[in-house]
């Protein structure tokens, strides 16, 4: 990656870190330093969490029986809040930590993982006000969107527009016309699965959703 860097920019990547125009750190620093709040842009890039084993061992260790039950959907639900968790200390390690006329400065973030959507769906409910842009005529990557993606995404609008806490399946497939039956089940499926959107918003009891209550 420094090579890369020092490739595109034509200078040498500590010189640039020495004056500030570019800092560049490894994982496990999002909550030990307060002294880059000059940061404007923020890009994640590489591995943002420890692999599903580590973390299902400090499961076990934490809960002091190396014997007890860990399904892998109970796995995948603490990898992905350990890991929104790391995310949202080191974005608050940029700029956004200060603060002007009672909000946070802006500040520029690039992430780039496999589970962005997922990832998207809870910082967004840990950021109030954030603003999510897609980009979508990317010039160097080859985009495939799919119907399923493309329904994905319109149940989710649905649901963000709706505010009653119950409501079935059929009723959400009829707020999201020009889909198949089936392209609109398979895509409620994988939204409601251990690494969807939903999954920490809904949960699907018989043939209606339920939304999941606010943890006090």
């Amino acid at each position: 990656l420094n090579a890369h860097i020092e490739a595109q920019l034509g200078h040498n990547i500590d010189q640039l870190q020495s004056h500030n125009n570019l800092s560049y750190l490894t994982w496990g620093y999002e909550t030990a330093l307060n002294n880059y709040s000059h940061c404007d842009v923020v890009i994640f890039a590489g591995m943002m969490t420890l692999p599903h084993a580590a973390v299902a061992g400090r499961v076990f260790a934490q809960a002091g029986d190396i014997n007890m039950e860990l399904n892998q959907e109970d796995l995948d639900r603490v990898v992905h809040t350990e890991k929104t968790h790391a995310i949202y200390q080191a974005l608050n390690r940029g700029s956004c930590r200060g603060m002007v006329n009672g909000e946070a400065k802006e500040m520029d973030v690039y992430l780039f993982s496999d589970d962005h959507m997922e990832l998207r769906q809870t910082l967004g409910e840990m950021m109030p006000g954030v603003v999510f842009k897609d980009y979508p005529n990317p010039k160097h990557l080859t985009l495939k969107i799919t119907k399923k993606d493309l329904c994905k995404e319109a149940i989710i609008k649905f649901l963000d527009n709706f505010d009653g806490d119950k409501i079935s399946s059929q009723r959400i497939f009829e707020g999201c016309p020009g889909f198949t039956q089936r392209t609109k089940q398979e895509a409620l499926k994988d939204l409601l699965s251990a690494r969807g959107d939903l999954v920490f918003i809904w949960e699907r009891v018989g043939r209606s959703l339920i939304r999941v209550p606010e943890e006090q």
